[in-house]
């Protein structure tokens, strides 16, 4: 903010007038060690770039008025984040550090001080923090003249014309002695703070710290680098645990026998919610972390690299058994913090802080009630790997190095193509925590080296000091669970009438169109309140706390292992791949028909460094079309896409599907989609669970062998395709996979459907508690009209869910495509030569044929029939005709909810546990009472009463096409082809979005201070296909706004909305807003034109566009030069500000104000909370006494409702 008049805002136009778009190029974060402030701008810019950073960190203005207009900002960026993921994070959280200020200095800040601070406190720490000893200027890009003349891949944009993404201005600065100069004249002039203000300065800051600091070495005759880190003194200060931590000496013959350390301190921390949409389990082990400064300390980084690379991949085989303990597992690292004990405890905070780290193993049970199998199963794996019992083998250590040596060849290949963000974070890392920026030369050869001599007892033993430490290094560990509440899904029975009247009386009496839609959900104050006593809960909380701790004792384990061994040994075993068998085409050869090199236009100012000239298409004897672009972009990656037109549209159209819904569909708000498309929706995630290759999951990985390879088949509404990536080395492995997955279909299994249904039915069972997906769904619904396809599936479709349709439509899409001359495969990225494309594209492409009669049900293969030649079957999505209002309610904790958590009663240890084995029980130990008590309450709960997200989407009906866009330069007002016209409008109005989302960010962010951020965009997601026979047909989608805001506020958004849509619609753009949006989309598409991805997706999207005709080069030369003639006459024509506002006038109807769409989230009434209330201390609702009163009370509210509505529509 400035004080001028009539610029309040300078800056920040300024920013935007070059292309640095407010959130996505400019933009701030803070965390518990840094404040960022960054700036992603064309290299040309730079220079001013510093200059208006330097102002922000020295010449800001704080005035109360500027205090009173952020807050709220604030508290909406807060409340976008309070759902139940958030609250069980800060939960756990909490428990993870306790006895350190971390829980209660989260970076948002605490809602007393948002809602209270003054100017003056904030020019207070505003003084104090930001000074020069604590200030890092990081500058990364392409802005020396030694560089290249164009922009980096991260800074990007063309300061020149907006029409054509060209080269920049020449760089900023010609040397770097030069740019030196440059900042210490910029930065150079903040003036230090007076003689007060430096002694008021914050702490010394925590990083970078010398290794001394807080890491004590043993010294036993070998050098302090090469020993284990060991804390000063207990690193949480809890007394409990001081009390509770087991003294082992370092020449304890048991201990070391049982792995040669301490068995960590385990607490349990469960947390239930009822919006809760999934059941996650972890174990967190923290140690002393290890700045890897120094070779010996990055080798030690290098074995915790390895022995997570080996244990993920044990837990993943596990995971995609047929009949696995848990969904997913894995295990890894997490930043490093620095912690400051309470200062009530320990006084002076600066003078007891230490750094750890966190090592986490995450864990997706299959539903809720196996959490404690799953994380105990999960656990075991880490235990045999840590104790030796199951050692890292060598070919574990070849698969682990084959991946690091992977990324380090990435690395190594593309060390002159680094992105500017990259560069930057390890600038930033080596001011926050003195590490080393290496030069990729050094780091790869490093670790090269290292990686040689490795073995794998080193991995072993690295995997034994992180998860058992000796005693030198007092640890702790949490086991965390995070669970939907019991019951939860299933919404009360005055919940689920509190919303019908509204839509009863709209559907039989008419009236306004407002619909309530209530949610019973969940209490974020479950978590608040005394610690219940578990051990007499019927839930199973305190068996969980119970089985959890004991499954993590070192007995335990060792027990366990044996009982693990024998489990293994009678389990079904996967069937052996023969890799050699997997790696050869099914058939021979095929030849190529016709090879042809196609130019890709680039624009009028010629193509970027690095990006493709031209595409190499090769036509093979079974019809399928390959294209290859060769780019140098990045030098050790690959991209392909294949596409085919048809999908799930046709399974639509064989069941014949009326999509009018009935009268009662209609008043209850949904309908239940045909049997066969929940069944054919599900075709592709049932193929995953089967095998895609024709090989079990878990084998592939062997087969594979370390491989980072990506194939993901998918089948949408009007389209097949298939995404997959690579490294240029394994680009013939990845073309096998291709061919596999056409050649082989999938191969049904009893009990891999069963875990399939099985995790399908836990999804769903808990998906509708979340009021956000309650929220996206509803909103889906809504905007098309109610239409079957987009019916999400319920439990009751499980139950019926017929497999081998599914199968069947997965088949048919891929494996039995009987017209392989519908299918494009483009190749994109640092390829071979072109005699090796085509070896590659004979072998594995051209050996892809249809199966013989009888290999496939034929039935299912007429689905995709005649994909060549004949349009996608329409669905037929219409949006409402009349202005539609729904609400989704949720449920607010209580004030009385928010207790301040009472301390457990003590309670006795357990008893020891039986052990048949007699040897196994003399190393058994009691779990103490830490490790026995579940943690419940501990999230912030005071700000959950109030910072609930809530949020408003508007959507209005939008098509392009049949309106006539002239080009104002042309010589004459010739009328464009239609197909072309269409193109233009279509891009047109995308620009008209973007000055619409920068409008009302100014209205509803800037001025009114209502919402953190805005969106508005364009989509054609629900569109029927365009039949190329018809090129002057419309295409039909929505203008969506969308925003988060105060439960009050939601009037204020659509409102808002509504009058900027109305007022874009009748006197168009300003000038500066159509500058800006044709600068940020300028910007936006350079930084696409550098990545293989684009125009991978381009090319495909440019072979299933109704406007191509056989020619690759013709139809994409049209589409650039379509964009690039629109660009330069809304730059320059006369016209142009009426250009826009006409093509954004006729893509909408006539009157929005009675054609729109409009889905709030809100909090549930007070009225609605107070009825649920007094039924529930009458014990009336479900599980109460009195059922049928129940039934009496909620038919009366019906009827009391439907009659409020009816008086009403009456007087309307």
């Amino acid at each position: 903010r400035t004080d001028q008049p009539g610029s309040q805002w300078a800056i920040l136009r300024e920013l935007e007038a070059a292309g640095v778009k407010f959130g996505s190029h400019q933009n701030a974060w803070t965390s518990f060690e840094e404040t960022a402030y960054w700036l992603h701008t064309p290299a040309a810019f730079a220079p001013r770039a510093l200059e208006l950073l330097c102002a922000l960190v020295s010449e800001i203005r704080l005035s109360e008025a500027d205090v009173d207009a952020e807050r709220p900002i604030v508290l909406e960026e807060w409340r976008a984040s309070k759902d139940w993921a958030q609250r069980a994070s800060e939960h756990h959280f909490a428990r993870t550090f306790a006895g350190t200020m971390l829980p209660t200095r989260l970076p948002i800040g605490s809602l007393e001080v948002v809602e209270t601070a003054d100017a003056a406190t904030l020019r207070g720490f505003y003084e104090r923090a930001y000074v020069p000893s604590n200030l890092a200027v990081i500058v990364a890009g392409d802005f020396l003249a030694g560089g290249s003349s164009e922009d980096d891949d991260n800074n990007n944009g063309s300061a020149a014309s907006s029409s054509s993404p060209k080269s920049p201005p020449g760089p900023p600065w010609a040397t770097e002695d030069a740019l030196v100069a440059a900042l210490e004249q910029t930065f150079g002039r903040i003036e230090p703070r007076s003689r007060q203000q430096q002694q008021q300065q914050m702490p010394e800051r925590p990083w970078p710290r010398p290794l001394a600091a807080y890491v004590k070495a043993r010294h036993n005759g070998q050098d302090d680098d090469e020993q284990l880190p060991k804390f000063e003194e207990t690193l949480f200060g809890a007394a409990a645990l001081e009390e509770e931590q087991p003294t082992v000496h370092d020449d304890d013959d048991d201990t070391s026998n049982r792995g040669g350390g301490a068995s960590p301190s385990s607490e349990v921390s469960l947390f239930e919610d009822r919006e809760a949409t999934a059941t996650s389990c972890g174990v967190s082990v923290l140690r002393a972390w290890r700045p890897p400064v120094t070779f010996a300390a990055l080798r030690d980084a290098l074995l915790d690299d390895l022995w997570h690379l080996v244990l993920n991949r044990r837990l993943a085989k596990l995971a995609l058994r047929a009949r696995p303990p848990f969904a997913n597992a894995s295990i890894g690292a997490e930043r490093p913090l620095a912690l400051f004990a309470d200062v009530e405890e320990h006084g002076d905070s600066n003078q007891h802080f230490k750094a750890v780290c966190v090592t986490t193993l995450g864990v997706e049970p299959k539903s809720r009630d196996e959490a404690v199998a799953a994380t105990k199963a999960a656990w075991l794996e880490v235990e045999r790997l840590a104790t030796g019992a199951a050692p890292v083998t060598r070919d574990e250590l070849d698969v682990a190095s084959v991946e690091i040596l992977s990324e380090l060849r990435a690395v190594w290949l593309e060390r002159d193509q680094c992105e500017s963000a990259t560069l930057a974070d390890e600038c930033r890392d080596h001011f926050l925590l003195g590490l080393v920026a290496m030069d990729p030369e050094i780091e790869v050869s490093a670790t090269a080296r290292m990686l040689d001599a490795v073995a794998p007892s080193d991995v072993t033993e690295q995997a034994r000091r992180c998860v058992r430490p000796g005693s030198s290094l007092p640890p702790k560990r949490l086991v965390t669970c995070t669970r939907p509440t019991d019951g939860a899904s299933a919404p009360g029975l005055v919940g689920r009438f509190l919303g019908a009247p509204g839509r009863l009386a709209r559907r039989v009496f008419g009236g306004r169109t407002t619909d309530v839609v209530e949610a019973t959900q969940a209490d974020p104050g479950e978590e608040a309140g005394p610690v219940p006593d578990l051990s007499s809960s019927s839930d199973g909380a305190a068996a969980f706390a119970r089985a959890v701790a004991e499954a993590a004792a070192t007995a335990e384990a060792e027990l366990l292992l044996k009982d693990d061994a024998a489990q293994e040994s009678a389990a079904p075993q996967e069937k052996q791949v023969d890799r050699a068998a997997f790696f050869a085409p099914t058939r021979a050869a095929g030849a190529i028909r016709r090879e042809t090199r196609r130019a890709l236009y680039a624009g009028a100012d010629g193509p970027l460094e690095g990006a493709p000239e031209s595409a190499l298409e090769i036509e093979l004897a079974n019809g399928l079309v390959a294209t290859f672009a060769r780019t140098e972009l990045r030098n050790d990656e690959i991209v392909v896409r294949c596409v085919a037109p048809l999908g799930l549209s046709e399974v639509f159209r064989s069941v014949g599907v009326d999509n009018t819904p009935s009268k009662t569909m209609m008043m209850m708000g949904h309908r239940r989609p045909p049997k066969n498309l929940v069944a054919a929706k599900a075709a592709t995630a049932l193929a995953r669970e089967y095998g895609l290759f024709g090989v079990p999951k878990a084998e592939l990985l062997d087969v594979l062998g370390g491989r980072s390879i990506a194939c993901s088949p998918d089948v949408d509404a009007y389209r097949r395709g298939i995404d997959a990536d690579c490294a240029p080395d394994d680009l013939e492995v990845l073309f096998a996979l291709l061919h596999r997955v056409f050649a082989t279909s999938a191969a049904r299994d009893p009990d891999r459907l069963a875990t399939f249904l099985e995790l399908s039915k836990e999804h769903l069972r808990h998906e509708a508690a979340d009021p956000r997906s309650r929220f996206s769904r509803l909103f889906e619904t809504v905007s098309t009209a109610g239409h079957a396809y987009f019916e999400r599936p319920t439990l009751r479709d499980l139950e019926t869910f017929d497999a081998e349709v599914a199968a069947d439509v997965f088949d048919a899409a891929f494996a039995s495509s009987s017209d392989m001359s519908a299918w494009r495969v483009v190749v994109v990225g640092a390829l071979p030569s072109d005699a090796e494309l085509r070896r590659l594209a004979e072998t594995w492409l051209g050996s892809i044929a249809f199966p013989s009669e009888g290999d496939q049900q034929q039935q299912s293969a007429e689905y995709f029939a005649d994909a060549g030649a004949r349009p996608p079957a329409p669905l037929g999505v219409r949006f409402p005709r009349s202005a539609v209002r729904r609400v989704v309610r949720f449920d607010p904790p209580e004030k009385d909810d928010r207790r301040t958590p009472a301390a457990s009663p003590r309670r006795e240890p357990p008893p020891t546990m039986e052990i048949d084995d007699a040897e196994a029980s003399k190393t058994t130990t009691p779990i103490s009472e830490a490790e026995m008590t579940p943690h419940v309450s501990s999230a912030d709960t005071s700000s959950d009463a109030r910072l609930r997200a809530s949020c408003t989407r508007v959507a209005l009906p939008a098509s392009v096409g049949g309106a006539v866009l002239y080009t104002a330069n042309a010589s004459s007002e010739k009328e464009e082809d239609p197909a072309v016209g269409r193109l233009r409008h279509s891009l047109a109005l995308d620009v008209a979005a973007s000055v619409l989302e920068a409008r009302l960010l100014d209205v509803l962010r800037l001025d009114k201070s209502a919402v953190y951020d805005v969106s508005a965009r364009v989509s054609f997601a629900t569109a029927d296909p365009l039949d190329a026979s018809d090129p002057e047909a419309p295409l039909r989608g929505a203008l969506v706004v969308g925003a988060g805001h105060d439960p009050s506020k939601a009037d204020v958004v659509v409102t808002a909305a509504l009058d900027a849509v109305a007022d874009l619609r009748s006197r168009g753009p300003a000038e500066r807003e159509l500058d800006n949006a044709l600068k940020t989309a300028t910007v936006d598409r350079h930084e696409q034109l550098r990545r293989n991805a684009y125009w991978a997706n381009a090319i495909a999207r440019t072979y299933l566009a109704p406007r191509f005709k056989g020619d690759l080069a013709a139809t994409y030369r049209e589409t650039v030069e379509t964009r690039d003639a629109l660009f330069a006459s809304l730059e320059r024509a006369p016209t142009r500000i009426d250009d826009l506002r006409r093509a954004f006038d006729a893509a909408l109807p006539a009157a929005v104000n009675t054609q729109h769409v409009v889905v709030s989230l809100l909090p549930t009434s007070r009225s609605s909370r107070l009825v649920r209330r007094v039924l529930g201390s009458l014990g009336v609702g479900p599980g109460g006494p009195f059922p049928v009163v129940a039934l009496g009370l909620a038919g009366a509210l019906v009827g009391g409702a439907a009659l409020v509505s009816l008086r009403r529509a009456r007087r309307a």
